[in-house]
């Protein structure tokens, strides 16, 4: 397979199995929040973990930290054991997402490009902020909650139709996200 075949395959399976999202906790030491990156790939055919762990570490240059999940109470032996394929920095989930969500067409497409932003932002201000003492902005934050709106689940939770997910009905000002259609057309 060629190289852009597996960043075709990688983003596919990130859309269908995997998770990208921004979330917010307390910092135990300090009680200060923190909006943290993470990007979770699952799935319970070990071949297809080895897959993504040979694209990711070849063609993308990261590894992703693997974890081996039991599950006794599954009544069906394939579904006992999933592996779950996660990264957590923020310059390993800029490189996945750099590398897959051009090839994207869904909500994790949008969440993509908000997270590539929010790590943008902050990697700019880490550059001329000393010690690593960050508030974060506005903007930042206006990220966070954009991308945490396109994760919600749940009975009350609508599918996107396509009018929704182009870009003066979820972002707005600076905040653009084009679809693959709307780039490939100019706008």
């Amino acid at each position: 397979m060629s190289v852009k075949n597996d960043l075709f395959w990688l983003a596919g399976f990130t859309e269908a199995d995997g998770s990208i999202c921004l979330h917010r906790f307390k910092r135990g030491d300090t009680g200060h929040d923190r909006i943290a990156c993470t990007i979770v790939l699952t799935n319970c055919d070990p071949n297809l973990i080895n897959e993504i762990d040979r694209i990711t570490r070849r063609f993308i240059g990261i590894k992703m930290y693997l974890l081996e999940r039991r599950r006794p109470e599954s009544k069906a032996d394939v579904w006992a054991t999933n592996w779950q394929m996660t990264v957590t920095s923020y310059a390993d989930c800029y490189k996945f997402l750099k590398a897959t969500v051009p090839y994207m067409r869904g909500t994790k497409r949008a969440i993509g490009c908000l997270m590539m932003r929010f790590i943008e932002s902050r990697k700019m201000k880490s550059e001329t902020c000393p010690n690593n003492q960050m508030p974060y902005s506005d903007r930042e934050r206006n990220l966070y909650v954009k991308a945490k709106s396109l994760q919600e689940r749940g009975k009350d939770k609508k599918l996107l139709n396509r009018s929704e997910t182009k870009d003066d009905a979820l972002y707005t000002s600076d905040d653009i996200v084009r679809t693959r259609d709307e780039s490939a057309r100019g706008k």
